[in-house]
C-alpha cells in the first residue's frame, strides 16, 4: 500500500478510506498540500467538509447511473451498489424510459 486518505459523503454519511496500491498510484493525480487541497488543484470535484474530511462534490459532477422507471410516474437511478438508489419525482424524468444512463445532478 502506498497511502491512505478518508473519504466521506454528506448526503450518506458514509466515510471509507481508499488504499493506493503502486499501479493505482502512478495514475492517481490527487494533489495534497499543507493545510488541505486548494479548489483548483481539485478541479472542483472534492471538497473539504466542516469535519475536514474529503468528500466528492456530486453539486458539481453529478451523478452517472442506469434510470429505473415506475408505472407511477416517478423513478429511481442506480449508481452505487453500496449506496441507495436517487428518487427522481415525475415532473424531473425529463422523459427517460428504463435502463437509460442519465446523470443527476443535485441543486
Amino acid at each position: 500500500m502506498v497511502g491512505e486518505f478518508t473519504l466521506g459523503s454528506e448526503y450518506k454519511g458514509y466515510v471509507g478510506s481508499i488504499r493506493l496500491t503502486d499501479k493505482k498510484f502512478a495514475s492517481f493525480e490527487f494533489l495534497v498540500k499543507e493545510g488541505g487541497v486548494s479548489a483548483k488543484e481539485r478541479g472542483g470535484k472534492v471538497k473539504v467538509n466542516e469535519e475536514g474530511a474529503f468528500q466528492y462534490d456530486a453539486e458539481k459532477e453529478g451523478i452517472i447511473g442506469v434510470f429505473k422507471s415506475n408505472d407511477k410516474g416517478f423513478g429511481f437511478v442506480h449508481y452505487d451498489d453500496k449506496e441507495e438508489d436517487v428518487f427522481i419525482n415525475p415532473d424531473n424524468t425529463m422523459f427517460a424510459v428504463q435502463g437509460d444512463e442519465v446523470r443527476v445532478k443535485y441543486s
